[in-house]
């Protein structure tokens, strides 16, 4: 059987341009998702900059039955228990050593994405955002 050049060449071609067409796809798709990643985390810590620390303490201490809770967009803020702060029933229960800064926290079988901002030493407040929802 005698293949021509045209063929032979326009064949390879078309492998070429798929090929580079699925990397393209590929590298799109993980760059988007990076970007995703750092929206969220930049809207986490947008929530804790705009918490004034005054309310802090006292986040937890109302009666939670009116909270509106979309689960669809939860983000659940919380101050974290760091002395003399009595029994707080917040959602989460975070653990009050978490350093300033992003952290991938398990809690009651859950990954939550969570941003820690501490004014002082005695006053920490935590943003968390449900693994699961960040990557619907």
């Amino acid at each position: 059987m005698k293949k021509s050049l045209q063929r032979q060449l326009s064949i390879g071609l078309g492998i070429a341009i798929i090929c580079m067409g699925l990397l393209a796809g590929l590298a799109a798709f993980f760059l988007s998702l990076n970007e995703a990643q750092e929206y969220q985390d930049a809207s986490l810590q947008q929530i804790a900059a705009l918490v004034p620390p005054q309310v802090w303490q006292n986040a937890y201490r109302y009666d939670q039955r009116h909270v509106d809770i979309d689960p669809d967009a939860r983000i659940v803020v919380e101050p974290l228990c760091l002395s003399n702060c009595g029994k707080l029933d917040t959602p989460l229960q975070l653990p009050p050593q978490l350093s300033q800064g992003f952290h991938t926290v398990a809690v009651k079988d859950q990954d939550w994405r969570v941003f820690v901002r501490r004014l002082g030493p005695d006053k920490a407040l935590a943003v968390a955002q449900s693994t699961d929802l960040r990557s619907d």
